[in-house]
């Protein structure tokens, strides 16, 4: 992209009411893959610095609520879900419906004090709407009467293409990561074709082979509400340490394969108010940057803890382990005794026999396997990277 192309889209940024601002609430946000959540439980979220709880009700609707119960604020995703689908505060078990609506009080005096405590709109907790669509778990920021209407009037920002029957579109799993850096970059980052056959090489294309010119003509005109949109003509993330309020005079962008890196950028600085619409009560500034490889690796904490899968193949694998080493000490032990007996029995203790030989290659072979499963079990723990040993 040439400055000059660049100076047309910072006017063109600008060219739109001074009024007009990117509403970031009046939005649906993807908060969920649905077939990760344990519907037997409550889970804490954040969506915009907001503390959040999803969990799903006696009709099967996932819901959202403000992470507070409304007595003594006490965080509801530590509660439970009952088997009649109502959510349970761990503190004084008052009771929720899907709606919010407070559905019990125990300690009430009698059944009249607690009906009439309970018509009181300040006992029911504070609930976003929710629908799924397209496997994913949709949360609309913003909550109240006005939330439930404006919720109704847009749908969520959908893939059209995986709703079609065509042989052009394969669903693959699902893979989440809570990673430690800010969502502008990562936005930059899943905007930008040209990285993933360089800093993915061996995984998703070639760096040598596959790193290529190719222009990114634009399908939409950007636009502060609905975005932009550009397409791909043909001819693991490095941490990116950028100067925050002055990103676009900080780069160097003079290939077309930036254009949509630029248009983000400037749409966000331009159009949307500079950044995230950030929940009053939440910190927004990052913490320190993270050098330590092992932490920067976690795979535990940011994806293992949350996905059902990878816990259910974790515990196989863990069963797998402990057989594996289990029938390796059964059958080196049988090996030793029946050597022991036959070489009692010959009285020729400088021989081995093919048997013995053959029972301590298979117990070998056990801990081999054994192991082997140990270090793919480590995987679930840590995965550790480096750009410099990818060959």
């Amino acid at each position: 992209m040439t400055a000059i192309s660049i100076i047309a889209d910072k006017s063109e940024a600008n060219s739109h009411s001074e009024a007009e601002t990117f509403q970031w609430m009046q939005q649906w946000y993807p908060v969920a893959v649905i077939e990760f959540l344990d519907a037997t439980k409550p889970h804490a979220f954040q969506l915009l610095g907001k503390n959040v709880v999803l969990w799903r009700d006696g009709n099967q609707q996932w819901r959202c609520f403000v992470d507070a119960c409304p007595h003594r604020l006490a965080p509801l995703s530590e509660g439970r879900v009952e088997a009649n689908g109502i959510l349970l505060c761990a503190y004084h078990a008052w009771r929720f419906d899907g709606d919010g609506n407070c559905a019990k009080i125990p300690q009430s005096q009698t059944p009249a004090i607690e009906a009439q405590h309970r018509a009181n709109p300040k006992s029911c907790a504070i609930a976003y709407p929710t629908q799924s669509a397209q496997g994913l778990l949709w949360v609309w920021a913003e909550s109240g009467e006005k939330g439930a209407i404006e919720s109704k009037n847009r749908a969520p920002r959908l893939i059209p293409e995986l709703d079609e029957k065509s042989d052009q579109v394969v669903k693959l799993f699902w893979n989440i990561r809570d990673m430690p850096y800010g969502w502008d970059y990562f936005m930059e980052n899943v905007a930008d074709p040209a990285h993933v056959p360089v800093s993915h090489h061996g995984i998703v294309g070639d760096r040598y082979r596959d790193a290529k010119y190719y222009d990114m003509p634009r399908l939409r005109e950007i636009s502060t509400q609905e975005g932009f949109s550009f397409g791909v003509s043909q001819g693991d993330e490095v941490s990116v340490v950028g100067t925050k309020d002055r990103w676009l005079s900080a780069v160097y962008t003079p290939n077309p394969q930036d254009k949509m890196i630029i248009t983000f950028r400037q749409w966000l600085e331009y159009r949307a108010g500079g950044g995230v619409d950030w929940d009053d009560g939440c910190d927004s500034d990052l913490p320190p940057v993270e050098r330590d490889k092992r932490v920067l690796f976690d795979v535990w904490h940011t994806h293992t803890v949350y996905c059902q899968y990878c816990q259910t193949a974790l515990q196989r694998l863990r069963w797998a382990r402990a057989g594996s080493y289990g029938l390796a000490i059964v059958v080196l032990t049988i090996a030793i005794l029946l050597e022991s007996q036959s070489i009692a029995l010959s009285y020729q203790t400088n021989l081995i026999s093919i048997a013995f030989v053959g029972r301590v290659s298979i117990g070998l072979g056990l801990t081999a396997l054994g192991y082997g499963i140990h270090k793919l079990i480590e995987l679930f723990y840590v995965y550790e990277f480096e750009h410099a040993h990818n060959d």
